[in-house]
């Protein structure tokens, strides 16, 4: 998949040049030559991927006010740490490869090292006639702002700044691409530009159908298994600009964590909502574990042990989380936790944590059914965590925040993530 992806993205890159620079034409079997360029960069191109490229092209062009036939050779093009093989040298750039590689060990540190959780563009395209002074800005920038005496993020967020004002004036515009769905609608969403003095303006948000996660076990196999292992639910925010519907999944990543994907629902050509063939990233596990903290005041991992099995006060604390969760009647926000049973007995919501930690070994490592027992309850945290919020009309807060963050999206002004343009 990852190999296709990278085809995929310099595919993207090549048809950014063929539109813009050789006045490519961008319907389908329209520009034989442009299928030819986009075949070399990939080669298991399929017509959805084709027709996806196309729609990203028309929607990037039109962004440019760039008009679809005519040429234009005053931009370089890149795929990030890659290279294509149809587009010439003298139309190429490492500009931001460059920026990311001037950061100081300190600021990269704020981002694990990876480029990725600073700014998530795929591919970029930068003025030729800007190149070398963003380049002896950025140098000015990192000696300036780069010292040891200086908080790393200073320099972060100057970088940001700089770099969405050029991004403003379109002459420099870091791209981030998700994998076309059939027939939806292709957007360019300016990201992570401006933010007022309290972050951005979240104006609502809901959970529209339950938060989903079953708490049935059935033996297959002489292995005990939950019938469903993730929590699975669809949201929906507005925010400043943006207006989003997506699909929460959260489900089993280690003893310790969930893996946490939402997935955009896109807007298809005859007016309905999509599951968007890509998903938008993970949201980094210690920005869930401190979300799940500030709504519910308790760590990721509160009364969940990790090496061994839950013990009398463990196993109290979880009967009565559940039987709060099951019964409370106040809630706003609807759940659906199946029907608590073990092969087909049912329980109350107490007997069954008290029978199902009857099962558990305390064996939590790799995809045991240990582990996937400490992920139910970290589950029955996440769904207390929409209760609170709703409880105190954060619901739209806390449903735009989890989506900005796996989009690599500011939301707060301490947020550093660079800026960039989504086009899907």
């Amino acid at each position: 998949m990852a190999t296709e992806t990278a085809a995929f993205e310099r595919a993207s890159i090549v048809a950014f040049y063929d539109a813009i620079e050789k006045g490519s034409k961008l319907k389908p079997k329209e520009d034989p030559d442009l299928y030819k360029d986009l075949a070399v960069e990939f080669p298991n191109i399929n017509q959805l991927w084709y027709e996806g490229i196309l729609r990203q092209a028309q929607a990037l062009i039109a962004y440019l006010n760039h008009s679809e036939g005519s040429k234009d050779n005053s931009w370089s093009y890149a795929h990030f740490e890659g290279k294509t093989q149809t587009i010439p040298f003298t139309s190429t750039t490492e500009l931001l490869d460059y920026i990311w590689n001037s950061l100081p060990a300190a600021q990269k540190k704020i981002f694990a090292g990876k480029k990725d959780s600073w700014n998530t563009a795929d591919v970029y395209i930068v003025k030729k006639a800007q190149q070398n002074k963003i380049k002896g800005v950025i140098d000015s920038l990192v000696k300036e702002f780069g010292k040891d005496n200086v908080q790393p993020a200073v320099l972060v967020g100057t970088i940001n700044a700089y770099m969405a004002k050029l991004l403003e004036d379109k002459h420099f515009l870091g791209i981030s691409l998700k994998q076309p769905t059939r027939n939806a609608a292709v957007k360019v969403t300016p990201t992570n530009l401006k933010l007022g003095p309290d972050g951005l303006e979240v104006i609502g948000g809901e959970v529209v159908t339950p938060l989903d996660t079953k708490m049935d076990v059935l033996t297959r196999n002489n292995k005990q298994d939950f019938s469903g292992n993730s929590l699975r639910f669809n949201a929906k925010f507005e925010a400043g600009a943006y207006a989003k519907q997506y699909v929460w999944e959260s489900k089993v990543s280690s003893s310790s964590n969930e893996a946490t994907e939402p997935r955009d629902m896109a807007l298809s050509n005859k007016g309905k909502y999509i599951v968007a063939a890509a998903r938008n990233g993970a949201i980094p596990a210690p920005k869930m574990a401190a979300l799940v903290e500030k709504y519910t005041g308790e760590k990721l991992n509160h009364n969940i042990p990790t090496n061994r099995k839950f013990n009398a006060n463990e196993t109290k604390y979880w009967k009565d989380y559940l039987k709060n969760i099951s019964t409370s009647k106040k809630r706003k926000v609807p759940i659906s936790l199946g029907g608590y049973t073990i092969d087909g007995t049912k329980y109350s919501p107490e007997e069954f944590i008290t029978e199902l930690f009857a099962l558990d070994d305390g064996n939590a490592s790799g995809k045991t059914f240990a582990t996937k027992i400490r992920s139910k309850m970290r589950h029955l945290r996440y769904i207390r965590m929409f209760l609170n919020a709703s409880n105190v009309d954060r619901l739209g807060e806390l449903i735009s925040h989890a989506y900005f963050l796996s989009s690599k999206m500011n939301i707060n002004q301490g947020d550093l993530a660079g800026p960039f343009i989504k086009v899907q």
